[in-house]
C-alpha cells in the first residue's frame, strides 16, 4: 500500500510539471440583443510566460468590437499590444467574427494563473435568441499560443446566451422592482 501511495504522488507530481498553461473562457456569459458585453479570457495553470498570441471567434452575426491585453498580468509589464479588428487576415473567416492580438513582457516573465486579456462583443439589434459560441481559436486557421517556456495546455471556448426578447425583458423588470424594494 505504501509503494502504491508513493507512486501515485510521484505521478501527480511530475504530471504537474508537464502541465503548460491553457485559456479559459467564462461557461456562459448572457447578454441582450443590441448590447456590448465584456468577456474576461484568463490563462489557466501555473507556468511563467514572456507573451501571448491570442486568437479569437465569435459566431455570426456577433462581432468582436474591442480587446484588451493590457488588462491582466502584463499591466505592468509589456512593451504594448498589437491588435487587429476587423481587418482582411485571415481572408476566409468574416472580419467581425475574430480578433487577433499580441503581447510581449518588457523584461522576464509574468506569472500565471490570471487575467489575460478582456474582449468586447457586439450583440446586434435583431439577434435571434440561441446560444453563440466564443472560441480562443480560429479553427483551421490560426490558434492562441505563449511566448516563453509555457505550453499550450487547453485552448478555451464559451456560450455567449442570447434570450429571447420577453425574457430580457422580464429580466430588466424584476431588476427594477429589486431596486425599487430596496430603497
Amino acid at each position: 500500500m505504501k509503494k502504491l501511495l508513493i507512486g501515485t504522488v510521484v505521478l501527480l507530481a511530475t504530471t504537474g510539471w508537464a502541465m503548460g498553461v491553457g485559456f479559459s473562457l467564462p461557461a456562459v456569459t448572457e447578454a441582450a440583443a443590441g448590447s456590448t458585453v465584456e468577456i474576461e479570457v484568463s490563462a489557466v495553470g501555473q507556468g511563467t510566460i514572456a507573451g501571448s498570441n491570442l486568437s479569437l471567434q465569435v459566431d455570426e452575426p456577433l462581432e468582436i468590437v474591442g480587446l484588451d491585453l493590457l488588462a491582466g498580468v502584463f499591466a505592468e509589464n509589456n512593451t504594448g499590444q498589437i491588435i487587429l479588428l476587423n481587418s482582411t487576415h485571415p481572408v476566409d473567416i468574416p472580419a467581425p467574427q475574430y480578433a487577433v492580438g499580441a503581447v510581449t513582457t518588457n523584461s522576464g516573465t509574468v506569472a500565471t494563473p490570471g487575467l489575460l486579456a478582456k474582449v468586447s462583443v457586439l450583440i446586434p439589434v435583431g439577434t435571434p435568441d440561441g446560444d453563440y459560441t466564443i472560441l480562443t481559436q480560429i479553427p483551421g486557421v490560426q490558434g492562441s499560443d505563449w511566448a516563453g517556456s509555457a505550453v499550450v495546455d487547453s485552448l478555451g471556448a464559451g456560450i455567449i446566451r442570447v434570450p429571447e426578447p420577453m425574457t430580457a425583458i422580464l429580466l430588466l423588470a424584476g431588476l427594477s422592482l429589486l431596486r425599487r424594494r430596496h430603497a
